[in-house]
């Protein structure tokens, strides 16, 4: 803690500036006064002893008698209650002042006759208080609007937006709550630039995002899942999903776990240098959430709920009855069959519906999908405390219904964050969060229910003429997605965190900090799924009932999954952050230590009464009982250097240590170094001191650089594997013996173990712009950044004969690699008194390619991954479609392998192909390789705000293209059929409609079916209005606001039919639940 006699007396020229503007109308101009205290605090330094001067005011302080000098404390904090460090404290019209130690913490002697303390910080507004006659004075600053003074979340850390030199986004909580989500991670889509994020399906509870930074996961090559790292208040959160079979996911705490309303800041860090710290969790990006905390005061309660309704914004039109049977009977004629399906009879039937149960017209989509599905959220929360308790408490409920009644989501959450201050150098805080969550669905996915609408035949009747299930052996189609008479799944999850972070921060090394973070999350989960086995009747005249049962002769059937997972996560180490004048050092060194447990159990039996769904219920002889376990755990240890001359240039270097259990002793520890500098040109004299260039207000140039490990790896795959597996009844194993049931245990091969198998590695450099012009009428910056992975684990493509039964292990050797551009340029401008626009406008573009995958030279060009991106896949090339049986004739290619006749098969609307190895016939090796298959490399946001006194209207636009997807329409859907070839309409877009081989997307892959997945979405809209407080005044409320919005309003592509995100997920045939259009009424009062 600095001492008031322990400072450089500032020059002259500061005290005459500052008594003129005191006579210039009480400092009229506050933000001259700012700057002025923000230039005095920048030249304070530390000095043993103080320099001689001739001011009066410089006299009277060496001859002070510090016996009689009234000594005034406190401590500073933010808006939230967060402790500020190095606040300029300046008693008013003198030049003495100090600055608030590492826990916000000052003490300053005052002047007889001065009894006015000016309080300043950058990012914040300044303050004067009179403290004559106290002897004790804590202040919490408000934060300005300043872009330049905006405070990021970094790695184990906080930053002035100024100082930082690696590759960061943030999002402010007024940004997240501008769409009305349950899942936090769909609010992030087009709003960081560096990061494409793909929605998921709109299955209630289920729509969790894939998120890639800087092109995701570089372990792609061995299928590891994009998702980055979440850190929570400082907590990592390893969501290794160590144990998911049958149903049951043991993920931890997850971005979907997390209540909206809780959130103050989202840092998304990008480089790995900023990701470093982290290890190799953070090879992937990290995304860090910081909550809300309690702030000094009295208990303020906040209460906001939201109620909103779901529709599909897109959705196949299907054929009705007549057409489907007119669609059926074509395709019949084209695959060459003399008689259709459905006779000249059965169509008039059908066509005026005369015998409903024997051709059942039925349109499912309508009888079980509804209008709409309800979605509502409700959240209160508490905050205030003291000097020594500060305290925020959240609970919250969000239910949201699905569009078929069967499928719907609960999630209650608490989150609570206490602050204790012990002492006066050592905190405690403690928080805990608990997520319930249930989701409720029929006995098949919601994909497979979507995708039966998609695919069933209308014409199959539900229900015979006496009211029971229509269906022969096979079962009745409709009735497996109706979950009154199929079953049901019911998807349970409880999670538990719980962090305590001890600071102890002594006053006699000023700056220095000691830690100790620990934290648990616990999580168990329960998977119950039953299957009820329906009885089905065809009519039959010679029953004596009229109807003989064809379906349902099994028992019912229930599977229960129970599991749980222990992660338990131990940070410890200092750091130390002090300045020296022009000079800023800060140091932090940490130890860290990651350990997960867990183990699942799955019980099968049969024989269960329905209403009754218990396991001791069914036959103990009919049971199968299966079980896996697993741990895993890291150690490491790190350590970070940052050092800043004058706020103009900054280095920062980091080092971490990293062991896995992934790798043999041997080689389990790797290191991983990253560096960055900075060098803001706007605090240089050829642009301070220029008046042509006064519109820059920051210009900074940043550089870093960063190794990342990747241990991607099943734990102990280093040792000889074996699988021992029992078979249940439902997948055909076992063998009945006296009439009991004897499930089949097999033991078999895993893989051949690789003794030297080690870190892969991820090689990343960034080259980045910040500036701020104008006073932040436009703002942004630029990146650009390569990354190469090298080392990484994968298996080499040997020739193994099939009767080895085994897999190949892995060894470090694959190489891929990746760049990119990101931007993101802001603009904020007053259009009069009350009115202001403000824009941000964010582009992504990654690029990869494949370097070495092991290929031997004998490769052909189909099959290659090298060269390629890494999301490339191969197809056919289509040239079109053949219009006569001249041009098949014509045709010198054999591209139906027909080796009598070559292309005999072939009929007028079959799809024509390219011989792309000129060998004179269409073999696998004509495929092509694309490039950018369903993963967009391109990816962006724009989103506006205008506010107008207490209105406020958000909308945002979301786009991404540069890639290919498949789609592959119905032949029974409206725009399907209307676009197949036919004689008349030989202009189609699609081949005639037959189930050849030579036209199945499936059996042949090709290009007729692809088309490019660019589209720009219309993702948000929201109006809100702030009631003014004199109109709350006598309700004792302290805010209100209501507000309106909509999601997903429109898409614009070339995708018809069908939502074109969905598609970047390789949904087809309908097999998606659809993404949902949303609308939302909402308030949120204050107390």
């Amino acid at each position: 803690m600095c001492n008031s006699t322990n400072l450089n007396l500032m020059n002259k020229t500061f005290t005459k500036f500052s008594s003129r503007m005191r006579l210039n109308g009480s400092l009229r101009n506050k933000g001259l006064a700012s700057l002025f205290l923000v230039a005095t605090s920048m030249n304070l330094m530390a000095q043993s002893e103080p320099k001689k001067s001739n001011d009066p005011i410089a006299k009277a302080i060496e001859k002070l008698d510090n016996k009689k000098a009234v000594e005034v404390t406190g401590y500073v904090t933010d808006e939230r209650g967060q402790p500020l460090e190095g606040v300029t404290v300046l008693i008013k019209d003198t030049r003495i002042a100090v600055k608030t130690d590492k826990i916000g913490n000052y003490s300053i002697k005052m002047l007889e006759g001065y009894d006015v303390l000016m309080f300043s910080f950058l990012g914040f507004k300044y303050q004067e208080i009179n403290v004559k006659g106290k002897r004790s004075v804590n202040v919490s600053l408000e934060p300005t609007s300043h872009q330049l003074q905006d405070v990021v979340v970094v790695a184990y850390g906080k930053q002035q937006k100024k100082d930082v030199v690696t590759a960061v986004a943030t999002i402010k909580a007024e940004e997240i709550m501008q769409q009305d989500q349950v899942n936090i991670g769909n609010v992030l889509q087009g709003k960081i630039a560096g990061a494409t994020i793909i929605s998921g399906a709109g299955t209630p509870g289920r729509d969790r995002p894939n998120i890639m930074i800087r092109g995701g996961n570089p372990s792609t090559a061995n299928g590891s899942p994009y998702q980055p790292l979440m850190v929570v208040d400082g907590v990592p959160l390893y969501n290794d999903n160590p144990t998911a079979a049958n149903g049951i996911s043991l993920n931890g705490f997850t971005l979907e776990d997390i209540n909206p309303d809780e959130i103050e800041s989202i840092s998304v860090l990008k480089d790995n240098a900023a990701t470093a710290v982290y290890g190799t969790r953070g090879a992937n990006g990290v995304i860090i959430i910081t909550t809300k905390r309690g702030k000094m005061g009295k208990p303020k309660f906040t209460y906001s709920t939201s109620y909103g309704v779901d529709k599909p914004t897109r959705f196949p039109k299907m054929l009705g009855g007549y057409q489907y049977a007119i669609a059926q009977n074509e395709i019949d004629k084209n695959n060459g069959l003399t008689k259709g399906t459905y006779s000249d009879t059965d169509l008039e039937i059908i066509k005026n519906n005369s015998d409903p149960y024997k051709f059942g017209n039925t349109n499912m989509y309508d009888l079980l999908v509804q209008g709409d599905a309800s979605q509502q959220t409700h959240s209160l929360s508490v905050n205030g405390g003291n000097e020594q308790v500060r305290y925020y408490i959240n609970g919250s409920t969000a239910i949201q219904k699905g569009i078929i009644d069967a499928y719907d989501y609960k999630r209650y959450t608490v989150q609570s964050n206490l602050d204790f201050k012990l002492t006066s150098d050592l905190k405690l805080a403690v928080n805990t969060a608990f997520t319930s969550s249930k989701i409720d669905g029929a006995n098949s996915t919601a994909e497979s229910v979507f995708s039966s609408l998609f695919t069933n035949n209308p014409l199959t009747p539900i229900f015979n003429a006496d009211g029971s299930l229509y269906g022969n052996e096979g079962g009745n189609r409709w009735a497996n997605i109706i979950p009154e008479h199929s079953g049901y799944t019911i998807n349970k999850s409880n999670n538990i965190v719980a962090a305590a972070n001890l600071e102890y921060s002594p006053k006699f090394i000023h700056g220095l900090t000691f830690r100790l973070n620990n934290n648990i999350n616990f999580n168990a989960a329960e998977y119950k799924n039953f299957y009820s086995y329906y009885k089905t009747f065809v009519p039959d005249a010679n029953s004596p009932t009229g109807y003989l049962q064809k379906g349902g002769f099994r028992a019912n059937e229930l599977r229960n999954n129970l599991g749980t997972a222990t992660y338990l996560n131990t940070d410890f180490g200092f750091d130390y952050s002090n300045a020296f004048g022009k000079h800023r050092l800060g140091v932090m060194v940490l130890g860290t230590n990651y350990y997960t447990s867990s183990n699942s159990t799955q019980v099968y039996r049969d024989g269960i009464i329905k209403g009754l769904e218990t396991i001791s219920q069914g036959r103990s002889t009919m049971q199968t009982i299966n079980g896996t376990d697993s741990e895993d755990g890291r150690v490491g240890a790190v350590a970070r250097v940052n050092y800043d001359f004058n706020s103009k240039y900054t280095l920062e270097a980091s080092m971490r240590a990293d062991a896995s259990l992934h790798f043999p002793k041997g080689n389990r520890w790797g290191y991983f170094p990253g560096g960055a500098v900075a060098w803001r040109l706007s605090e240089e004299n050829f642009i301070k001191n220029s008046t042509r260039l006064s519109f820059i207000n920051d210009l900074k140039i940043r550089t870093s650089i960063g190794l990342a490990g990747i241990d991607n790896l099943a734990p102990y795959n280093y040792f000889y594997s074996y699988t021992l597996s029992t078979t249940g009844l439902r997948n055909g194993g076992g063998y009945a013996f006296g009439g009991t049931y004897q499930p089949a245990f097999a033991l078999d091969n895993g893989s051949i173990p690789n003794p030297d198998v080690t870190w892969g590695k991820s090689l990343m450099r960034n080259i980045g712009l910040d500036f701020s012009l104008w006073k932040g009428l436009l703002a942004g910056n630029f990146d650009l950044w390569d990354k190469k992975v090298y080392d990484l684990p994968y298996k080499k493509q040997f020739t193994y004969p099939t009767t080895l039964g085994i897999d190949a292990p892995n060894f470090n050797f694959a190489k891929e690699y990746y760049k990119g551009l990101e931007a993101s340029i802001s603009n904020s401008t007053k259009l009069g008194k009350d009115m202001s626009l403000q824009t941000t406008l964010n582009v992504t573009y990654t690029y990869s390619r494949v370097v070495d995958y092991g290929e031997p030279s004998t490769i052909t060009p189909a099959n290659k991954k090298e060269g390629y991106s890494v999301t490339s896949n191969k197809y056919y090339r289509a040239l079109g479609i053949f219009q006569s049986q001249e041009e098949i004739d014509a045709y010198e290619v054999n591209q139906d392998g027909n080796k009598t006749k070559k292309n005999s098969t072939l009929k007028p609307g079959d799809i024509k192909y390219a011989d792309l190895t000129a060998d004179g016939i269409i073999t696998v090796d004509d495929q092509e390789v694309f490039n950018n298959v369903n993963i967009p490399p391109v990816s962006g946001g724009l989103n506006v705000t205008l506010r107008y006194r207490s209105l406020s209207l958000n909308a945002m636009l979301q786009g991404a293209g540069g890639n290919m997807v498949n789609f592959v329409p119905s032949s029974f859907s409206e725009y399907g059929y209307e676009n197949s070839w036919r004689p008349d309409n030989t202009d189609a877009i699609y081949p005639r409609l037959s189930t050849a081989s030579n036209n199945s997307p499936t059996s042949k892959p090709n290009t007729l079916y692809m088309l490019k997945g660019d589209y720009l979405r219309f993702k948000n809209l929201r109006l809100s209005y702030s009631v003014p407080e004199r109109f709350l005044k006598k309700t004792g409320l302290s805010n209100v606001m209501i507000t309106a919005g909509a999601t997903n309003l429109w898409a614009t592509s070339k995708v018809k039919d069908i939502d074109p995100e969905v598609l970047n997920k390789n949904y087809n045939n309908g097999g998606y639940y659809p993404t949902q259009r949303n609308y939302s009424l909402g308030v949120t009062v204050g107390l």
